[in-house]
């Protein structure tokens, strides 16, 4: 990321969902913004879709994700407990 920062790059398009997550969160250390190419391709049909992981994993608040899945964990009967295990290991603060 350094390397793309010093040639001047500020976008950076991933092509599979797992590097995708990996790599998100260095929009935190780096001046570049990071999409996986379908969003940037959506975007150019006029299709928006938020990067929820990407949101959550640049918020570091395990809380305030589960406070905001909390309506669709209930409507999926997703346990609470269980949810919060996963949650804290994805997206830790």
């Amino acid at each position: 990321m350094s390397t793309a920062v010093d040639e001047g790059i500020d976008a950076f398009a991933t092509l599979y969902h797992g590097c995708q997550r990996t790599i998100c969160a260095y929009e935190e250390k780096f001046p570049i913004e990071i999409e996986h190419y379908l969003s940037l391709f959506a975007r150019g049909l006029g299709i928006e879709h938020e990067d929820l992981f990407k949101k959550y994993s640049l918020w570091r608040d395990p809380a305030r994700v589960m406070a905001e899945m909390g309506a669709c964990m209930e409507a999926s009967g997703v346990k609470p407990e269980r949810a919060q295990k996963l949650v804290d290991l994805t997206f830790p603060a």
